[in-house]
């Protein structure tokens, strides 16, 4: 499910937040458009289903990925 999404000028922005299996992650990407490449920045974050201790809720695993950078270049169509 893509949340968020916003260009201004070159750069862009949005979330994808999806679940499998009872885990529940949100992706969240900044990019620049760099004529003929594009500059993406992406985090994970992992939520895991929240569950009861002694009537407590407690939330298990989770956190955020470091930051992952790469830049994609087009390949074909113009010189």
């Amino acid at each position: 499910q893509l949340r968020d999404g916003k260009i201004d000028g070159n750069d862009f922005s949005f979330r994808v937040k999806s679940s499998f299996g009872g885990m529940s992650t949100t992706t969240k990407y900044t990019g620049t458009f760099l004529g003929d490449r594009l500059k993406l920045i992406y985090t994970t974050k992992m939520n895991t289903p929240r569950r009861r201790v002694a009537s407590v809720a407690t939330t298990s695993g989770g956190g955020e990925s470091p930051p992952v950078t790469f830049i994609a270049k087009r390949e074909g169509g113009r010189p």
